[in-house]
């Protein structure tokens, strides 16, 4: 989106740039209108340090040797979790809503995806339809690159 084409949540145009009213200062006289400033909101994964690698290669997987680690399944399934240690998961079929406790947004990870949960996340999972995971547990600054 560009920056012209900026809109308030009602659809009206918002006016970004230079000031458009006037005031006074001393003897001169200056614009000093109001801006509107636009701030992103953090990711879910920032916020909760959670590490994703989207759409990994088959060599990359290969080089973690992804296919010796635990196989993990479900079908349609919604239930709250707390990692106790640093987790790694391969994403192999489907896809999973992660939404962590007080938190208004979630994040989804689909097949293909290389996901690091951190150690005391507790979040809530939604899987909508059959899906399957590969997963390692991590020791403190394992697997940092």
């Amino acid at each position: 989106m560009s920056v012209s084409s900026v809109q308030h949540l009602s659809g009206a145009p918002l006016k970004l740039g230079a000031p458009s009213c006037t005031a006074r200062t001393s003897k001169v006289r200056r614009n000093c209108g109001s801006v509107v400033y636009a701030r992103e909101r953090p990711s879910v994964e920032k916020l909760y340090r959670i590490f994703v690698e989207k759409n990994i290669t088959q060599e990359r997987a290969n080089e973690l040797g992804v296919q010796r680690w635990h196989r993990w399944e479900s079908g349609k399934s919604c239930h709250d979790f707390k990692w106790e240690v640093d987790e790694q998961v391969y994403i192999t079929k489907g896809r999973i809503e992660v939404k962590p406790l007080d938190c208004p947004y979630s994040t989804y990870f689909y097949a293909g995806d290389l996901v690091r949960f951190p150690k005391w996340l507790v979040a809530t999972l939604t899987i909508e339809k059959d899906y399957e995971h590969r997963y390692r547990f991590l020791a403190y600054g394992e697997g940092e690159e």
